[in-house]
């Protein structure tokens, strides 16, 4: 799909890399949404621009080694999260979010979840 009308008559333009991943997308008021992809095919910029060429919103994703799983992800005021994984098991052992607050994660040995804990400010709650 390369363009789409909404019934009202608006377009938006759709432009992808040869992977068949989107490119950019361009709506009616000129927005532009634009991304761009790891060797795994997962995205790891995503932004966007208003009408004037402004970047409103600037993220980027960063993966484990192996492409499969997302290890950090910063918005457009370097904020940062962290996910840290079980390698074995592929299951999420911690979030830390930009602030350094930790959420855990634990599983039993059917990989379901038991428990989450979350600590703020070194406080667990």
């Amino acid at each position: 799909m390369t363009k789409m009308v909404d019934p009202k008559g608006n377009n938006f333009k759709y432009n992808y890399y040869t992977k068949h991943n989107i490119l950019d997308a361009t709506s009616a008021e000129n927005v532009v949404y634009a991304f761009t992809y790891d060797s795994y095919g997962n995205p790891v910029t995503s932004k966007i621009k208003d009408a004037a060429g402004t970047t409103v919103i600037n993220s980027k994703a960063t993966y484990t080694t192996d492409g499969n799983y997302i290890s950090e992800v910063e918005d457009s005021e370097g904020n940062k999260v962290l996910y840290s994984y079980n390698s074995t098991k592929g299951t999420l052992d911690k979030l830390t979010d930009a602030k350094g607050n930790e959420t855990n994660y634990v599983y039993d040995n059917l990989d379901r979840l038991q428990s989450v804990s979350k600590s703020v400010d070194g406080k667990t709650i």
